[in-house]
């Protein structure tokens, strides 16, 4: 499917993107992802520097493709987890059970709120980051050191084909680039649905939007 894809540009710039991420199935929280490189801590020194100034990202993809994710039947059959889902009693649900309906599909805290439907899957990546910031020295060294355990935006780490670098020019403002060849496709996004609209009803939160 890569093979018979065409190729697209993504383009970001933090200055004119809106920050309006209400209607979105996070709604701007972010407590489990990395900073500027991975594994790094958002609320880091560097990663804040990096994040406060103005972003700018190009990035090219050779291929993509928008690939279905289908569960293998021998394990799980949509029928019954719609039946789970559209019943809060016995049955499907055992009288007095260890997982109720509010663990599994409740809004606060149930376990499987969301579904991904597909994953975007490209190849042939090229990513240019840029920053305003300026990093003095030592923010230089600490970004040089981390930089082959993957970088913003897509946090791919150097290795079987894939490059990963900084150049700090302009004042010891960062340029981030990232390549992976033909052969290493990545997955970069997921398209995530309400567990009612994965199981071909309406969202059951209002206001919220597919996450692609």
């Amino acid at each position: 499917m890569l093979s018979n894809s065409r190729s697209v540009t993504i383009s970001f710039d933090s200055a004119t993107t809106s920050g309006e991420v209400s209607g979105t199935w996070t709604r701007g929280v972010n407590k489990d992802f990395s900073g500027l490189w991975a594994g790094a801590d958002r609320l880091d020194a560097t990663t804040t520097r990096f994040a406060r100034s103005v972003v700018t990202v190009e990035a090219e993809l050779g291929a993509y493709v928008v690939w279905p994710v289908n569960p293998d039947p021998r394990w799980y059959a949509s029928s019954r987890l719609h039946e789970a889902y559209t019943k809060h009693s016995s049955p499907p649900w055992a009288a007095d059970p260890q997982t109720h309906w509010d663990m599994a599909f409740g809004e606060k805290s149930g376990r499987l709120q969301r579904a991904i439907a597909s994953l975007l899957v490209v190849e042939r990546l090229t990513s240019v980051v840029t920053s305003d910031a300026a990093f003095p020295p030592e923010g230089q060294q600490v970004i040089k050191a981390k930089v082959a355990v993957g970088l913003w935006s897509f946090f791919v780490p150097s290795g079987d084909g894939v490059t990963n670098k900084v150049d700090f020019g302009n004042g010891g403002k960062p340029r981030l680039e990232t390549t992976a060849p033909v052969g290493r496709p990545l997955v970069i996004g997921a398209h995530v649905l309400p567990i009612a609209r994965y199981l071909g009803g309406s969202s059951a939160i209002p206001g919220e939007r597919d996450l692609c």
